[in-house]
């Protein structure tokens, strides 16, 4: 609702517009993409156009197709491990305790 916000004075106007007209996950979707190339491109020309030799189309690609196939899986036994550990950290957690000594 935030982003809807930052780009529209009162989204509630549009929002009734469009639901009744069956648009809503439509509009989502779109507006999340435009958003998403909004953010690329704000990185790509304030943090890595004077850095890297790469265009516009090619930072796009790499961003979609070269990173994904470079992130190694876990293991089966990695996923249980911090499973497991995530656990444990959520079953000792008690949030009437203060940390610090306040």
């Amino acid at each position: 609702m935030d982003l809807l916000f930052r780009e529209y004075a009162s989204p509630f106007v549009l929002l009734d517009n469009i639901i009744p007209l069956g648009q809503f996950c439509n509009f989502l979707d779109t507006f999340q993409k435009k958003h998403e190339e909004k953010t690329r491109w704000d990185f790509y020309l304030h943090k890595l156009s004077m850095f890297d030799n790469r265009s516009w189309i090619e930072f796009n690609r790499d961003l979609d197709f070269g990173t994904a196939k470079d992130i190694e899986k876990p293991s089966d036994d990695v996923l249980v491990m911090t499973v497991k550990n995530s656990y444990n950290i959520m079953k000792n957690f008690n949030p009437n305790e203060q940390e610090g000594g306040d």
